[in-house]
């Protein structure tokens, strides 16, 4: 991943079970990223462009609103990479259609998915 200038990967809106399993399956895939745990709308920020956001379809933490999408959306529009974490196909597919990146489902972790849209959403190419 040399050629990326994304250098950080934000978990937003996850519960701490989901942010270790995610946290390493993407140590696994993406060596040597910075790993930021975000679970309120100061953590996230405004979209930074070296930075991928991987969001939740149900904000866990202290955010005022739960819907994933909307976030992905508002980063999206705000110049962010951001990427809808769901089981849930028509959510994804919404997302994308938002503006997200495509996403995968937490039981994809470790999955040629997951890594195909890891890879994808961190290249600058």
């Amino acid at each position: 991943m040399s050629d990326s200038t994304i250098s950080r990967v934000l978990l937003v809106g996850h519960c701490r079970p989901d942010q270790y399993m995610l946290r390493s399956a993407i140590e696994g895939i993406v060596k040597g990223a910075e790993i930021v745990v975000a679970n309120d709308p100061e953590s996230v920020g405004s979209a930074e462009a070296d930075s991928l956001y991987l969001v939740n379809r149900v904000l866990d933490g202290a955010f005022p609103d739960t819907d994933g999408i909307t976030l992905v959306e508002r980063l999206a529009q705000a110049g962010g990479r951001a990427m809808l974490i769901s089981n849930l196909p028509d959510k994804l597919a919404e997302s994308e259609s938002r503006g997200g990146l495509p996403g995968f489902g937490k039981s994809e972790l470790r999955s040629d998915k997951m890594r195909e849209a890891l890879i994808g959403a961190m290249s600058t190419n």
